[in-house]
């Protein structure tokens, strides 16, 4: 599995497409417009419960991952698991 930042920034997609995974460019184009919005949903998870505040964690800055792994570590701690 790839680390946060790795899935966040795509780089998992990416190694992928180096090793010959995809069948197609549309398949690689398709796996990165559904890791998009996985993306806008996890930042909409995120701050629906006030751990992150609009804009924070959106960029694919080291300041911008560090905030949202802070935010994913809170989130998973709230979890009853």
């Amino acid at each position: 599995l790839p680390t946060l930042k790795g899935y966040w920034l795509g780089r998992d997609l990416e190694v992928r497409r180096e090793l010959g995974l995809f069948e197609s460019e549309e398949a690689l184009e398709g796996d990165r417009a559904s890791r998009a919005n996985e993306r806008q949903q996890l930042l909409a998870a995120l701050k629906d419960q006030g751990l992150l505040v609009d804009g924070e964690g959106e960029g694919d800055d080291d300041e911008a991952i560090r905030r949202l792994t802070l935010a994913v570590h809170r989130f998973l701690a709230k979890s009853p698991s």
